[in-house]
């Protein structure tokens, strides 16, 4: 392991331990009981990024990435809505897939193109889903790759009282998805 591999497995597991949650977030909107606030968050890992070196648009994608998981849409959109970057396309995409407006997220996801987390998404997504045989991977992984369009369908599907599928599965694909874009944030730091 190089010395940027093990200082980005650091940076994700110590940005894990701050915002890890016992509950996954809801495919939605709805918000859980036991979540840190923005400000806890801010704080949080504000000391985290003052002992490493990471740069200023990577910690505010972070921090985006951080509100998201701990259900604040609005802080997370706020900080992502004038980005450029893919990653930050990748944050508005899930963004409005939560809230949902799944017309909006699929704007996001075809301006992120195919982003190189998707092969690994892929195959974590096929992984997990070798166990569920109520749900072939190919639903969710093309060539390896992560669909995120399928994937927003699947979540719109789901509200659907006639849903086809499982939600506890979509919420652990969802923590699939928001792992490998969390741990490429760390890499790039």
């Amino acid at each position: 392991m190089s010395p940027n591999e093990s200082a980005s497995s650091t940076l994700f597991n110590r940005v894990q331990a701050v915002i890890g949650t016992d509950e996954l977030p809801a495919l939605g909107p709805k918000s859980r009981a036991n979540v840190k606030s923005g400000g806890q968050l801010r704080q949080e890992l504000d000391l985290i990024f003052s002992a490493t070196r990471v740069s200023p648009l990577t910690a505010d994608l972070i921090r985006a990435a951080a509100l998201l998981w701990h259900d604040d849409l609005d802080q997370a959109h706020v900080i992502v809505q004038n980005g450029n970057s893919t990653e930050a396309a990748f944050i508005h995409g899930i963004v409005h897939r939560r809230e949902p407006d799944y017309g909006n997220a699929k704007y996001w996801f075809h301006r992120v193109g195919q982003h190189r987390t998707f092969s690994k998404i892929g195959a974590r997504v096929a992984e997990f889903l070798s166990h569920n045989p109520r749900h072939p991977s190919s639903t969710f992984v093309a060539n390896g790759m992560w669909q995120p369009m399928n994937f927003i369908d699947a979540c719109a599907q789901a509200e659907q009282p006639h849903k086809d599928f499982d939600v506890l599965s979509l919420q652990h694909l969802q923590r699939i998805e928001f792992e490998a874009l969390l741990e490429h944030l760390c890499e790039t730091g």
